[in-house]
């Protein structure tokens, strides 16, 4: 949660869910792999969505959380296929459409499909993250 932190805390606390909410604080803007790793230890090693709080998905998520669950792949991201990709970032695929790159606001895009803010990872994406090199941007 950025800046406005109290403000997204108060209105998930303002109505009554069927679920224990817990609230997990990023202490610094230090990019995806890391706010992964400060949730780790509750994680724990259990499947997990990483979703933006500001993206909305039309007919929700249901179908790609099944997906996910029956094909059993490591990661599974949601793309969306965008006009101005160099805004977004951006996806480069293989022949059979795997994800094989991630790039930020590329100059030149890979592709036209932009990442929708929506990620499911097994665990071993812990790993992953512990192995990424921060960007210039941290």
């Amino acid at each position: 949660m950025g800046p406005n932190k109290e403000q997204v805390i108060n209105t998930v606390k303002s109505v009554e869910w069927d679920a224990n909410i817990e609230f997990i604080c990023q202490p610094a803007p230090k990019g995806l792999a890391h706010a992964i790793l400060v949730a780790e230890k509750f994680l724990d090693d259990d499947k997990f969505i990483m979703y933006f709080g500001d993206n909305i998905v039309k007919g929700g998520i249901v179908q790609h959380a099944e997906k996910f669950r029956d094909l059993e792949p490591e990661s599974l991201v949601l793309l969306t296929q965008v006009d101005e990709p160099q805004r977004f970032g951006v996806a480069e695929l293989d022949g059979d459409g795997r994800v094989v790159r991630l790039v930020e606001k590329p100059d030149v895009p890979p592709s036209h499909f932009a990442l929708a803010g929506i990620y499911f990872f097994k665990p071993v994406i812990m790993e992953v993250c512990k192995s990424i090199e921060p960007s210039w941007r941290d």
